[in-house]
């Protein structure tokens, strides 16, 4: 419950920084966060944050197979934290792609350098 209530004390306070001017937010941890809860609330949730906070014409979803995300979470060498399971990355995965439509899906299964190059072709595309 503690946890629910600083993550939503830290969703006011982003606003609050984007709101005033002159810094940069990026809200995707909140937007994407639906996808953890259970899969009935996942688009209702969704369809209120996207409501709430600001939207960019350059929203992208990086996806990763659960097992390259499992694998690169072993080689961070912390250990893994509550939702790093392969059952939990498939399970999130799919919900996440329940809400990212709209969005410019990128491959990140590949080198940062071929994720970069598939952001840029986004971005130049825009006119």
């Amino acid at each position: 419950m503690a946890a629910t209530m600083f993550y939503a004390l830290d969703v006011v306070r982003s606003l609050m920084l984007y709101y005033r001017g002159g810094r940069d937010a990026i809200f995707v941890r909140y937007t994407l966060a639906c996808a953890y809860l259970p899969r009935p609330l996942v688009k209702p949730t969704y369809a209120l944050v996207s409501f709430l906070l600001p939207r960019s014409p350059n929203m992208f979803f990086l996806d990763v197979e659960p097992e390259e995300a499992l694998w690169r979470i072993h080689l961070r060498g912390n250990g893994k934290e509550m939702f790093e399971s392969l059952a939990h990355l498939k399970k999130n995965r799919e919900r996440a792609r329940l809400i990212t439509d709209g969005w410019k899906v990128v491959d990140g299964n590949g080198a940062p350098e071929q994720v970069f190059e598939q952001i840029i072709g986004f971005l130049s595309n825009v006119k």
